[in-house]
């Protein structure tokens, strides 16, 4: 097997595990609000990038960081894993799964606006077409096609969801000032933004004991949804190109649909097909400015 199919496959595995989770975290939110979710599946996600730091003996990485690292990682990981998923479950929790999996796919979108103000880069005639289909195609889904007001029984989750985009995508261009190795990163982020979340938690909502079906709802969403892929992600780009996996990459929230289908019987609407159509082509219209 060559690199190139092995990277094609390991994006693929993280593109399905995140496909999952709008699914498997809806399913589990209707017993658990979405601070208790959002903090059990940080604590699985923590223990799963810790357990592969000390298995691939990348332990040591963590005593490279000074004080100053450790500040900077604390702050992109609470814009970053404690705002991005505190805000996309609650975003599932009080929309449709699928819903909520397409308005999160805006974060490109953001981040294009956010590289405008915060590193200068040009607002370019590309750039602004990427953004008014992304946006327009968020709008379709909120509005499931009229084009005159969004569903009033989802305006929270579509505000959280869009939120999650936000801080995603500013998470992205703010994480550019900063090379720190992936993995062990990646671990501080879940390990502080789980310990913030405890404090959200205690603060605004109550501690429950979760069932065994929820318990094994969050190991699933923070080991196989958040954690591991981020694994497979990485390694995908180590073994091939970067530009291409990065393409794969955006199938999530298409798995998202079929998943929420299968699972919830979630039906698929014409609208969710529109909009996300849109905002795919918003992506590609950056990806190829990226390109030349």
């Amino acid at each position: 097997m060559t690199d190139q199919l092995k990277s094609y496959l390991y994006a693929l595995a993280a593109v399905l595990l995140w496909g999952t989770v709008p699914a498997i975290s809806k399913l589990t939110l209707s017993s658990l609000d979405f601070y208790q979710f959002t903090t059990y599946s940080l604590f699985f996600a923590s223990i799963t990038l810790f357990s592969l730091l000390f298995f691939q003996g990348k332990l040591k990485l963590l005593q490279q960081y000074s004080t100053v690292d450790y500040w900077h990682m604390i702050r992109l990981g609470t814009v970053g894993v404690f705002a991005t998923y505190m805000l996309y479950f609650g975003g599932i929790k009080f929309s449709s799964a699928a819903d909520a999996a397409i308005l999160n796919n805006t974060w490109q979108m953001f981040a294009i606006l956010f590289a405008v103000v915060l590193i200068r880069e040009r607002l370019t005639p590309k750039r602004i077409t990427a953004i008014l289909l992304g946006f327009i195609g968020a709008y379709v889904v909120m509005t499931k096609g009229s084009f005159l007001a969004i569903q009033t029984d989802y305006k929270l989750g579509y505000v959280l969801a869009l939120g999650s985009g936000l801080a995603e995508g500013l998470f992205i261009i703010w994480g550019k000032k900063y090379h720190y190795e992936t993995f062990s990163s990646m671990a501080v982020y879940c390990a502080s933004s789980f310990i913030l979340m405890l404090v959200a938690t205690a603060l605004l909502s109550t501690f429950a004991v979760p069932t065994t079906r929820d318990l094994l709802a969050v190991a699933y969403v923070g080991a196989l949804g958040i954690g591991l892929p981020y694994v497979f992600l990485f390694r995908a780009m180590k073994l091939g190109d970067t530009g291409k996996i990065t393409a794969i990459g955006y199938l999530s929230p298409v798995f998202a649909l079929v998943f929420a289908a299968l699972l919830l019987r979630e039906p698929i609407a014409v609208s969710q097909m529109i909009g996300l159509s849109l905002i795919m082509i918003g992506i590609v219209v950056v990806m190829k400015r990226t390109a030349s």
